[in-house]
Formats: structure tokens, C-alpha cells, sequence
């Protein structure tokens, strides 16, 4: 048996004629999911295939394996095959010379893909920089880049898409609020919360949040408003006083007109009160607008002691009732006292003291490296990126192809089947025998498997067979593979064929939602000094000079007012903390050493970051940068001179996230 031995050459050469007469078979096989493969199966009863060296590389031991015999390190060679002027790869090779006859069967693949294995080198892009077929265009540009290939590196992937950005799925998980859900079991003085006080304490814990109140500062406004109004927002009260703040209309306070809520069209405007006329007076705070009055509760009081995040945050020993009191200056001081378990189960079930955020993360494309333990090469991670979209990634005739269905589907059949004449005619259209199909139950018909002549590149994958005549099978089906024996006469081929497949969106950006529950740092509070020392450098920058040394300054803060302090961001961090009387945040008991690296080690990464955390940027760990975060999306760093900085978190690209120190867990 025969392969058109001058079309097949081995590393260049021809093969030995004798190698070339002894091949049982050659099966080509092209198919929409792989690589197109080419088996051959050799009988060599004398091994003259196996040991003429065109299989073998001779390969050497590691230096710690020094004494052995090189030629136990000999491998099978990545021999490349060439046939039609289409370029194969040695992929496989199996043997059997235990019994007769001795064979051996060589697995070549498109050389396209065989590089494109080779390629582990970590890649990524985001989507807003390129699509995923110019990703995958990218794969292919560095796998043949340098290569020794026989064939030029132009012309190597083909996509019609490459340039059309796709629909991009919605995220499952949307931006959501926080809620009270109706069916836990609250209760205001005893009785169960229905929907209006659900929906008033919805309302009020909303702006407590927004103003990042704080835990006490809230608990504080709940228990005001179950003693004051059982969380009802009440048309009158003692004397004239409404709300459910009960704020009395002479002693009603003005706040910001840029903050007030205006009920009638609910916008912000300036702060309003309603007169039993239904007039809106401007300059006056209404006493039934929830938010409005929430606000001047949180930030102003009633009687001139201040709001209860101030109060709360000067007094962090003061409790919920105290502060509710030092803000309402009520006549009977000791009853907000009562409510608290009640307040507190209240704000559990709201999720606690902080807002819902939810993340969207930038979706990028991927290849190589390592995931999971496991290391990825480019040609995998290509079919990969196709089956997130239901795209196909096949390569054929030294060509990647990453296309979709809808275009396969679109094109020109190749062929057409017409199945009038019945059985007679089909032979007459060069097929052997009519169609076997499979159905799935419930779903159309989803496959056909089709005998014909064929010559050889012919029915090459994603091609468009049509049917005619034929009854269900009537239509077009994509061909998914094509099995071709090149030793048969006249070279048969097994086509598969299958029905096209609507392609997916883009996935949508990866969510996380969290709860973020930042407050103003208690007075007195490690956290509130190291935010205070920080702002104290960063109000006295003219000072400062960037400068990295070890061992560290004694102290960045000296007596005298005119020294000249050099330092770099991690020793900025490092002794901010030190006189707050933090320990050091290094773990190294401040002996003077001590850099970003020991600084991320010796903390947890948070997304619900506190001021007096850390804020790390570059790529790590260890990372190149840190600063301190002062809150209220800022930080303040020493990055340069005159320092410190005081910035947004994000001033940088490449902000790699919050860390909390060790030394601040439990504050």
C-alpha cells in the first residue's frame, strides 16, 4: 500500500521508499473542534523507522541527575511532516514490536497548533483594549513568532470578526439596596414592625448610611424614633410638634438648602416646612420629611449639642440612648434607653452600619501561566475562549480559524444532496450509500454521518453540506469532521455533520457585592490618631523630602519645626503608626527596618477598608507602593517631593486593593 510517497517527506526528506510502501494506512482527519491530524501506521518488522533516528532527539540529564547515561534521556523528536506543502507535527507515537507484525503509528498534527502548545508565557488583555478573536489573533502572532516553521507566519489566522466587539451578557447579580426583609420578626415597643414603619426605617438607616453614620450614631437614631413616634411618620404630637422625629415646628432648625429633600417633587433643594396650610415656607426644615429630619439628626441636633455622628464619634463610650438624648433634648432623658435590644436586632437585619456596593470587575482575556496548580498553553486556552461564546476554534491548512456558526452557516454549500432520484441517484453524486442520522430526544435533528468520494482537502470543517428532497433532513448542516482514508483508491471520506449553534453574548464583567461599613474613626481610637498624624504630615509636607534609606528615622515628627525629614512611603507608613503608638505594623519592633513587602505581609486584604488601613499600588506582592487610608475614598502617601500627598485611592492604574495591619485587628 501506497501514500504518494513524493508528497510525503519527513524533517525535509523523502521517506526511505521502503518506509513508504509499508504503510497500512493514513487517515486525515479535519474536524471543527481539534487541529487537522494525519495517522500513519507503518509496518516495520526490521525497525529500521524506529531506530533511524528521524523519531528520536538525543536529550542529556539535569545537573542533579549528573552520571547518568545520556542516552537514557534520548526522547521522540518533534518530527515534522510535510505533505501537499501543508506543514505536521509529530504529536504521537505509538508501537507495538512485542508481536508481529512490528508496527508503529505516528500522530502528526497542523504545525499551527503544535506551536501554539509550546506557548505558555502568561497573556492578558481587557476587553475594552481588543475583542476576544483579536486576542486569539494575538495567540497566534507570538506562537509563530522566531519560529524555524517551513512556511510564512503571514496568513495564519483567519477570524471575520476580529474587528466587531460583541454583545456583552448583563451581570446576573445588578447593584442592588439594602432592605428589611418583611418577613423577619422585628418589633417596635413589644409589637411587630408592619409595612409603613418597615418602609420609614428603610428610609432613615438609608441616609445613615450614605453619611456613613457609623454603628452608635445609628443605633442612636432608631431608638429616637421608636420613642418618639413608634416609627410612624405622625401628622401632630405634643404641643406642635409632627414626625417621626416629633420635631416641633417653632424650634424647627434650618440645614443646607443642598441638602434638604423637597417632598412634592423629590429632588434636593432647599430646606422646607410644611404649614398646616400645605404652603412650603423656605429656610424651615419640614418635621414629617424622613430623610430631611434624619439628616439634622445625624448632623446638626435639635438643641445645640451637635448631631449624633459628631457626638458619637468625641464620646466613644457614650451609648445609643445617651447620644439620642444629647440630639433630641428630650424631657425624659432615660426612656431611649428601653429600645436598644430592639434597635439593635432592627439594624442587624438591615445588614448592619454600612452601604451595599456591588463591584464590577474588568473582564479580561486569559492565556498561559498557571491556574489551579496546572500550567496552560496558548492552544488550549484558544478553544477555551471559544466555547465561552460558542464560537469554534479549529485549525486547518496551517490556518487558525475562530469563527461562529452564523457565519459558517451563511456561506456557499460546498455541495448539494438531492435525494429525488432515491437511492439510485445518490450513487450518481458520488456518495456511498444515503445519510445515518441521530435524533435527541426533544431537540431537532442534530447529526448526520455521510460516506462520499471526495477529493483529498476536499469537505474541509465548518463547510456547508445542503440536503434537498430529504425530509427532515432537508436544510443545511456544517461539517464538523471529515475522516479521509488516503490509501483507499479513491480516497473515501466520513463527513459528520451537525447543526449550527446560536452564538453566546460576551460573559458580563464579574460581580462581588459587599457591604461597606466605614465610619468616621472614634476619638481617641488608635485608628482616629494614626488618620490625625497622618493629616498632621500631610498639613506640614514643605518638610518632607522623598528619600529611601535604612535604617529608618527615629521619628518623623521632631520637636523642632524647621528639619528637614527624608523618607520613602513605606517609612512614612511605618512611623505614622509608631507615634500613634501602634506596634510596628512590620512586625519587627520598629528596629529601623522594614519595606512594603513586610507591610503586606503582615496584613489581611479587606474590601471593606477603615481609615488608618493600608492602600498598596504595583503589581506583587511585594508591592512598590503604599499609602495610608484616611477615608472617604482618600489616602495620603509619600511619594515624591515636597510629600506627603493627599489623594483619591484610585489616583493610580495600578491600585492592587486595601490591606488591614494585624496591629489594627479588633480596632
Amino acid at each position: 500500500m501506497s501514500l504518494r510517497g513524493e508528497e510525503l517527506r519527513l524533517d525535509g526528506q523523502e521517506f526511505d521508499p521502503n518506509i513508504t510502501g509499508s504503510i497500512t494506512s493514513a487517515t486525515l482527519v479535519r474536524a471543527m473542534d481539534e487541529a487537522t491530524s494525519l495517522e500513519l501506521v507503518v509496518n516495520d518488522p526490521d525497525m529500521r523507522l524506529l531506530l533511524s533516528g528521524a523519531l528520536t532527539r538525543p536529550g542529556k540529564p539535569s545537573k542533579r541527575q549528573d552520571g547518568l547515561k545520556a542516552a537514557a534521556w534520548d526522547r521522540f523528536a518533534r518530527a515534522r511532516l510535510s505533505l501537499d506543502g501543508y506543514s505536521f507535527t509529530l504529536a504521537g507515537n505509538e508501537g507495538r514490536y512485542d508481536t508481529t507484525p512490528f508496527e508503529t503509528a505516528l500522530i502528526f498534527e497542523d504545525t499551527v497548533a503544535t506551536l501554539m502548545r509550546l506557548r505558555s508565557e502568561a497573556v492578558k488583555a481587557s476587553r475594552g483594549d481588543r475583542t476576544r478573536a483579536e486576542f486569539v489573533g494575538m495567540l497566534v502572532s507570538r506562537a509563530l513568532k522566531g519560529g524555524n516553521f517551513p512556511f510564512s507566519r503571514a496568513d495564519r489566522f483567519y477570524s471575520p470578526q476580529a474587528g466587531q466587539k460583541q454583545k456583552i451578557k448583563q451581570p446576573e447579580e445588578s447593584d442592588r439596596e439594602k432592605g428589611i426583609n418583611p418577613n423577619k420578626k422585628l418589633t417596635v415597643k413589644g409589637v411587630r414592625i408592619d409595612a409603613e414603619q418597615r418602609k420609614n426605617l428603610e428610609t432613615g438607616l438609608a441616609v445613615c448610611d450614605a453619611l456613613r453614620s457609623g454603628e452608635r450614631a445609628t443605633l442612636a437614631w432608631i431608638v429616637a424614633v421608636i420613642q418618639e413616634s413608634t416609627v410612624r411618620n405622625l401628622t401632630g404630637g405634643d404641643r406642635d410638634s409632627s414626625g417621626i422625629l416629633q420635631v416641633r415646628k417653632s424650634t424647627a432648625v434650618t440645614i443646607k438648602p443642598q441638602t434638604v429633600y423637597d417632598p412634592r417633587t423629590g429632588n434636593m433643594r432647599g430646606s422646607v416646612y410644611r404649614d398646616d396650610t400645605g404652603r412650603i415656607a423656605p429656610g424651615s426644615l419640614d418635621p414629617r420629611d424622613v430623610k430631611a429630619v434624619t439628616r439634622v439628626f445625624l448632623l446638626k441636633g435639635f438643641w445645640g449639642k451637635g448631631g449624633a455622628i459628631k457626638i458619637a464619634t468625641d464620646n466613644p463610650d457614650m451609648e445609643p440612648g445617651d447620644i439620642a438624648q444629647d440630639v433630641q433634648g428630650s424631657g425624659h432623658p432615660e426612656a431611649y434607653h428601653q429600645w436598644t435590644e430592639e434597635a439593635e436586632k432592627i439594624l442587624e437585619a438591615w445588614g448592619g452600619a454600612g452601604t451595599v456596593s456591588t463591584l464590577r470587575e474588568s473582564y479580561e482575556f486569559r492565556a498561559g501561566g498557571r491556574r489551579n496548580g496546572t500550567a496552560q498553553n496558548y492552544y488550549e486556552d484558544s478553544g477555551n475562549l471559544a466555547q465561552d461564546v460558542r464560537w469554534r476554534r479549529f485549525v486547518d491548512l496551517n490556518r487558525l480559524w475562530f469563527v461562529n456558526d452564523e457565519w459558517l452557516f451563511s456561506r456557499r454549500p460546498i455541495f448539494v444532496i438531492d435525494g429525488e432520484d432515491g437511492p439510485r441517484g445518490l450513487a450518481d453524486q458520488g456518495l456511498i450509500g444515503g445519510p445515518a442520522y441521530q435524533v435527541d430526544v426533544g431537540l431537532p435533528l442534530s447529526e448526520i454521518r455521510q460516506q462520499c468520494f471526495l477529493p483529498r482537502w476536499g469537505g474541509p470543517p465548518g463547510g456547508v453540506v445542503e440536503y434537498v428532497n430529504f425530509g427532515p433532513l432537508t436544510g443545511r448542516w456544517l461539517i464538523w469532521s471529515n475522516q479521509q482514508d488516503l490509501t483507499a483508491p479513491d480516497e473515501v471520506s466520513t463527513l459528520t455533520l451537525r447543526r449550527p449553534e446560536p452564538t453566546k453574548a460576551e460573559p458580563a464583567p464579574s460581580t462581588r457585592t459587599t457591604v461597606r461599613t466605614e465610619s468616621r474613626p472614634e476619638a481617641g481610637t488608635l485608628r482616629a490618631e494614626i488618620v490625625r498624624l497622618a493629616k498632621a504630615a500631610y498639613a506640614d509636607r514643605a518638610r518632607y523630602r522623598y528619600l529611601q534609606k535604612r535604617p529608618m528615622n527615629k521619628t518623623i515628627f521632631p520637636d523642632d519645626k524647621v528639619s528637614i525629614i527624608k523618607m520613602d512611603c513605606s517609612e512614612f507608613v511605618t512611623k505614622v503608626y509608631e507615634a500613634a503608638g501602634a506596634e510596628d505594623p512590620n512586625g519587627a519592633g520598629y528596629n529601623g527596618t522594614g519595606y512594603t513587602g513586610t507591610l503586606v505581609a503582615n496584613a489581611t486584604r479587606t474590601n471593606d477598608p477603615q481609615p488608618g488601613d493600608l492602600c498598596f499600588y504595583g503589581s506583587g506582592p511585594p508591592y512598590g507602593h503604599v499609602g495610608i487610608y484616611i477615608g472617604d475614598g482618600q489616602v495620603i502617601e509619600q511619594g515624591g517631593t515636597p510629600g506627603p500627598l493627599k489623594l483619591k485611592v484610585k489616583y493610580r492604574n495600578d491600585f492592587a486593593g486595601y490591606w488591614k495591619p494585624s496591629v489594627l485587628e479588633g480596632e
